[in-house]
């Protein structure tokens, strides 16, 4: 009794035989089995009645898509050949370089001086800061718009439990802007350190 693997190979040197793949030697031997076997010589010409309805199918074919499939080909062959042609690791680094540069070189002399954010540490806010939490329903702009009234800037936060820390020019304004803020009804406490 022949295997389902028996099968499978003879099967596949058959269709080997109809597209005219099957080595010489191998062929030779198959097409002595075929013509000894009435059920080998009817899967025979089965497969060869396959290639050859498949081979017919591709001449008939829109002659654009064989040659975009031509086209493919060539163009991927070229890409590989080429002298030129980086890895995509030499890519990414490029790409990195250049997005470094642009960060320390071209952006800083984009921003005018004395506009945009500071970094917390540039600000000089010590001993003139106080934390703050706003109520859940203040608007960014209710926000800003204290800070102005009582002069004080962000010096840092919200930290994980939603406070803020302001900063203040002096003394003097720290007093005077911590009672606007406990005035402020969108303000739910205020801490000096």
């Amino acid at each position: 009794m022949a295997s389902h693997q028996d099968d499978a190979d003879r099967t596949e040197a058959l269709i080997a035989l109809a597209r005219g793949k099957l080595p010489r030697e191998d062929a030779g031997v198959l097409e002595h089995e075929i013509q000894r076997s009435e059920v080998l010589a009817a899967e025979a010409a089965l497969w060869r009645g396959v290639a050859d309805a498949v081979d017919s199918e591709a001449r008939e074919a829109v002659p654009g898509e064989l040659g975009w499939a031509r086209l493919g080909r060539a163009i991927d062959a070229e890409g590989r050949g080429k002298v030129g042609w980086r890895p995509v690791w030499q890519m990414a680094a490029a790409a990195g370089v250049a997005v470094v540069l642009w960060q320390v070189v071209a952006t800083p002399l984009l921003r005018p001086e004395g506009e945009g954010y500071r970094p917390v540490t540039e600000q000089g806010a010590e001993g003139f800061v106080v934390q703050v939490a706003f109520a859940p329903a203040a608007t960014e702009g209710e926000i800003r718009q204290l800070l102005r009234d009582v002069g004080a800037r962000v010096s840092g936060g919200p930290s994980a439990i939603g406070l803020w820390e302001l900063a203040f020019e002096s003394a003097a304004a720290r007093e005077a802007g911590v009672a606007g803020l406990r005035a402020a009804g969108i303000v739910e406490s205020v801490q000096a350190e």
